[in-house]
């Protein structure tokens, strides 16, 4: 049997990474952002996270568990991605700092999650929720038991609202059987 490898390494060397966050090397950002950030621009919580997600690059599960530990002296994150297991720093950017910083994390050192449950299922009946489309404002898809759809509903509805500021649209739908080839 032939020995483990790992390599520890960083993608990029420190200032290589820096750079990408530079505004000159940036694309202009478009109209959906823009979009995104008016609509969150008065819920600082709604703000950080989702700039966590945006300039960090974070999956909604590591940049909704996000701990104060996590901001290291030098000014990066670093953390260990949920899905992957593998390390990665990721430099600060101005924006993010600037919303992290108007937030006051919880007991836990959470900024975002009590550490109480588990988030896919922190509403009783979800067996599994993913986040779609996030680029246009956002859903979630949820698989939830047909006896729990009520309770999830209005859940959603007050909690959401409640947390944001904003009115979410719920549509129940029915799984059904894939594409299939239709004769005709």
């Amino acid at each position: 049997m032939k020995p483990v490898v790992v390599f520890l390494g960083p993608t990029l060397p420190q200032d290589e990474a820096r750079a990408v966050f530079d505004a000159q090397y940036l694309p202009e950002e478009g109209p959906e952002w823009k979009a995104i950030v008016q609509q969150v621009q008065h819920h600082p919580r709604l703000r950080a996270v989702t700039l966590l997600m945006r300039r960090a690059g974070l999956r909604i599960s590591d940049a909704v568990t996000f701990h104060r530990d996590r901001l290291m002296a030098d000014g990066s994150i670093f953390l260990y991605m949920s899905k992957t297991h593998e390390p990665v720093s990721v430099p600060v950017h101005p924006e993010l700092r600037a919303a992290l910083d108007t937030l006051q994390p919880n007991a836990a050192g959470f900024y975002f999650w009590s550490g109480q449950s588990e988030i896919a299922t922190a509403t009783d009946g979800v067996v599994a929720a993913r986040l779609t489309g996030a680029g246009f404002g956002g859903s979630t898809v949820n698989l939830v038991r047909s006896d729990r759809v009520a309770a999830f509903r209005a859940a959603i509805e007050r909690d959401y609202a409640a947390r944001t500021g904003l009115t979410p649209r719920v549509l129940e739908v029915d799984a059904v059987a894939g594409a299939s080839y239709v004769a005709g």
